[in-house]
């Protein structure tokens, strides 16, 4: 059922598919769909399935088990692409207060992109380039047509009816853990709202609060359960609290937060992930 771009309100960007369908444009639930593991399964089949017959969209000469590896890193190229041109075009266009962003000005062009990227391997396996205008062409729109029609059908009709199940599963979830007003560490207690990070010195905490940094005899590993609805541990030695979380960038091979309090905390690289997701769950409206 198409959807009604006049119930929309003037402020509000939506997307328009090739069918004729709108829907907001909700740049985290679109790339949430697009990486979703379902997704990305039915996805790898599909490329898979594609370099079986006859040698697919390339040569004969490219051994099949290329070919399957070709469009396994078309599938992730696409996967990279996708969501980053998606971003762009959602800040371009609300720059612009623009209502409505076809959704194929966003997928041709990575479609294209990729077709091209993956036809130039190809080359590259088989060593030498018997293309003409005309089979280059039929490929590009090849692989336009099957990225449109497949971004459609998981956008439209998938991404729906998963966040539905999500919503189900959080439902049947376990209620989350209230956050305490006031903590007891070692021998201090203090209110849970004033604690802004804590940092680990041997046997000893170091605890930051307005008031001041207070140096306690205790283990983190004691405390951290309840802490866990207060921050986030970004670090070995290092907790945040969400309140404080701030702009995490590059130093060196290292990663730096600037809290909102002005001081800089190290970010161990396996931890950026999980603290980013934390960051973008708060700022969402």
């Amino acid at each position: 059922m198409p959807g009604d771009l006049g119930e929309a309100s003037a402020c509000e960007l939506r997307i328009l598919y090739a069918d004729g369908y709108s829907a907001p444009f909700t740049v985290r639930e679109l790339v949430a769909t697009i990486r979703h593991r379902n997704v990305m399964a039915l996805t790898c089949v599909f490329a898979t399935l594609l370099a079986l017959p006859g040698g697919g969209a390339f040569s004969a000469e490219v051994p099949l088990l290329a070919r399957i590896l070709l469009n396994l890193f078309s599938v992730g190229l696409f996967a990279v692409l996708f969501p980053a041109l998606l971003k762009e075009v959602h800040e371009w266009a609300s720059s612009r207060n623009l209502r409505v962003v076809p959704e194929p000005a966003i997928t041709v062009p990575i479609a294209l992109i990729t077709t091209l990227a993956v036809e130039a391997l190809a080359i590259f396996v088989v060593g030498e380039n018997d293309l003409t205008r005309w089979d280059l062409a039929l490929k590009l729109g090849f692989g336009a047509m099957f990225w449109e029609l497949h971004i459609t059908m998981m956008l439209r009709f998938m991404g729906p009816t998963m966040r539905a199940r999500d919503r189900a599963r959080q439902a049947l979830a376990p209620p989350p853990q209230v956050a305490p007003s006031m903590l007891r560490i070692g021998n201090v207690t203090i209110e849970a709202a004033e604690l802004r990070r804590i940092e680990t010195d041997d046997h000893f905490l170091i605890l930051h609060s307005p008031e001041g940094p207070r140096r306690v005899f205790a283990s983190f590993n004691e405390i951290e359960g309840r802490l866990e609805p207060l921050g986030v541990r970004v670090h070995r030695r290092h907790w945040v609290s969400h309140a404080e979380l701030g702009e995490i960038r590059p130093q060196g091979r290292s990663h730096m937060m600037r809290t909102r309090s002005g001081e800089d905390v190290p970010v161990a690289r396996e931890r950026r992930k999980a603290v980013d997701a934390i960051i973008a769950q708060r700022s969402a409206p």
